[in-house]
């Protein structure tokens, strides 16, 4: 549907949008009232340039309620658009609150800003009464509300901004267990005493900063720096900079770091001297604090909390994709940084190893590529090096008791010793950067998969999503000359678009959209209709393998006598990348 007044139904078909047919025919589309009854329908009806475009007048006292367009393909397949017809006035004007997003339990004050604000744009002339009112909550869950009463007279801007004293509603209360504010706010326009509302809320907090985490991977991998970036925000969530945080590593050494002009601070781990499967990062602002008492009202400042967990590989080699956050726009290249460190058979045998990568979005491949690396030249006889005045970090020897059943019917155990290298392997790092265009069909998500396949048929992969601009394929400008007049007087509208564009234009009032603003046509209401939406391109459990356990080598091809732990629980195998890059969104 295109539009939807009180006395005409428009309905467009944009097939175009979902098929890229330029010509289709549709059976039948008739409109349904509240009750059922058929009150219109067409017949036989073809598109032209993908769309068509039917008016339908509505009688002049209309059933009110849930209308239905619906619309039966050659397939035979329905599909319906439901809108409403009611009655209705006209919002005249809007209030608007501007409160804080919080505020500390030791602020005294709190600023409120309430504008009237006609369609149109001009400022509305009249006073406000204002309610503030503090909600709360205690250990028992028993509630209670004040508040309190405040009227002002709106200045020229149709606009009033006061610092309102809070000290009556004492927010540092040790028995409260959460507290906000709430702000109506009611506009009484002069000369008429038409009356409209606004609202807004506050949230009243203990804590004076937050530390946010802006990059921070769910998995690591050993030999690979671990990048950490957080940004730190005062309670209305902006960024504050030149302050000290402390990056805290596996409850050991702590890293200071200064915040950036946007409130931001990185951190690098090295990851080659991690043992463990996990690693376990705090970052902090000030000091840490433990407070003693319960319930504790002291002020804190931000802490925050990251757990990560190795990716598992026989031979600890690894690739890795340098992940940004943010909308990748149209129409422009993007670069990839790729970093991948080496061990074991690779580096004997190899003298160049080959990295592949695809880009999938709306579930099909739509780019491929690759990238040829040149491994140095090494000694084939010294795939380990032992670092001078290094100390191992494993037992020389072990044993390892495995229970079998013999030929007689009962459990035999046989020892056997192995020898775990005392001295890391020797490895080869390096990163490689890929260009990946951004375009219209990868809206609005799309996924990279780069991976290698070692010489002793070991994958090694990584992946990452990117989202991409809601953009449409077809560009259109509109605009009006001169963008403001008085009533009745001419304005010339400009529309600009692709040559032989076909364009469609709708003009009404601004009060129309602030019923429904949800509903007014949009990029991203465009993606969300269903047949924008790709389905997995995993399978159904009924088409997977019944054995679906992890396969565990029992030795490195290239190092016999080599034991290689078991994949610990958390950890991230080649799989799980190909099983999340095949899965929606």
């Amino acid at each position: 549907m295109c539009e939807t007044t009180a006395s005409i139904v428009e309905i467009c078909f944009p097939e175009q949008i979902f098929t890229r047919e330029r010509v289709a025919l549709f059976p039948l589309a008739y409109i349904e009232d509240p009750k059922m009854n058929r009150i219109m329908q067409w017949r036989d009806i073809n598109t032209e340039n993908g769309f068509k475009q039917l008016s339908f007048s509505l009688s002049s006292e209309p059933i009110q309620g849930s209308y239905k367009i619906v619309i039966l393909n050659q397939s035979g397949v329905k599909k319906q658009h439901p809108f409403t017809v009611e009655e209705f006035v006209l919002p005249k004007f809007e209030v608007r609150v501007k409160v804080p997003k919080a505020i500390s339990i030791k602020d005294e004050k709190m600023n409120v800003t309430v504008c009237g604000v006609y369609t149109y744009g001009k400022p509305v002339p009249g006073h406000v009464n204002i309610s503030i009112c503090h909600k709360s909550q205690d250990f028992s869950f028993k509630e209670k509300n004040e508040c309190k009463e405040v009227s002002y007279q709106l200045d020229n801007r149709g606009c009033i901004t006061q610092e309102e004293n809070i000290t009556m509603f004492n927010l540092n209360k040790t028995y409260i267990r959460a507290q906000h504010f709430h702000v109506n706010a009611k506009v009484i326009e002069e000369g008429t005493g038409l009356e409209f509302s606004g609202s807004g809320t506050t949230k009243i907090e203990k804590i004076i900063t937050k530390l946010i985490f802006v990059k921070a991977e769910s998995h690591f991998r050993h030999g690979i720096p671990f990048l950490v970036k957080v940004r730190l925000e005062d309670l209305q969530g902006t960024p504050i900079p030149n302050e000290q945080v402390f990056f805290k590593v596996q409850s050991g050494y702590s890293h200071a770091t200064t915040t950036d002009n946007h409130g931001l601070a990185e951190f690098s781990i090295n990851t080659s001297r991690i043992g463990g499967h996990s690693l376990s990062i705090t970052v902090y602002h000030k000091e840490e604090y433990v407070c003693g008492n319960f319930p504790c009202m002291a002020e804190e400042y931000g802490v925050a909390h990251h757990v990560a967990y190795s990716v598992y590989s026989i031979s600890k080699s690894y690739i890795y994709l340098e992940k940004e956050a943010g909308i990748l726009p149209c129409s422009q290249s993007h670069t990839v940084r790729a970093h991948f460190i080496l061990r074991g058979t690779a580096l004997r045998v190899l003298k160049e190893l080959s990295f592949y990568y695809l880009v999938m979005a709306q579930g099909k491949i739509i780019q491929t590529g690759s990238h040829t690396h040149h491994l140095e030249a090494r000694d084939p006889g010294n795939l380990c090096k032992q670092p001078q005045n290094s100390k191992s970090i494993f037992h020389p020897w072990k044993i390892l008791q495995i229970p079998v059943f013999s030929h007689l019917g009962f459990p035999v155990s046989i020892l056997i010793h192995y020898h775990l290298l005392p001295f890391p392997l020797a490895q080869e790092k390096g990163n490689f950067t890929l260009e990946i265009p951004v375009e219209f069909g990868m809206a609005p998500v799309a996924k990279l998969l780069i991976y290698a396949i070692l010489p002793d048929e070991e994958v090694i992969a990584d992946s990452a999503k990117f989202e991409i601009e809601k953009c449409l394929l077809n560009k259109v400008d509109l605009s009006f000359k001169p963008a403001q007049s008085l009533p009745a007087s001419q304005a010339h509208l400009h529309v600009t678009a692709s040559p032989q564009s076909l364009c469609g234009l709708r003009a009404v009032d601004q009060s129309v959209l602030l019923l429904k603003p949800e509903a007014e046509l949009s990029p991203s209401w465009i993606y969300n209709l269903p047949e924008m939406q790709h389905k997995d391109s995993k399978p159904s459990s009924h088409q997977l393998p019944e054995d679906e356990d992890r396969c565990v080598w029992p030795r490195d091809k290239a190092l016999k006598g080599v034991a290689h732990p078991l994949r610990k629980e958390n950890e991230k195998d080649v799989y799980e990348y190909l099983d999340k890059l095949a899965q929606n969104g």
